[in-house]
């Protein structure tokens, strides 16, 4: 599953499939999304 744009009161923020939010990155008015790959 992946991070889902939201936004607050206005303000983007990415929720997390665990539920949590993080701020949005924003670069040239578009949201950037980090990824993190896990190594085994």
């Amino acid at each position: 599953m992946s991070n889902k744009l939201v936004y607050i009161g206005g303000v983007a923020y990415w929720m997390t499939p665990e539920g949590s939010f993080t701020a949005v990155e924003m670069k040239d008015g578009v949201p950037v999304e980090h990824i993190v790959i896990k190594r085994r």
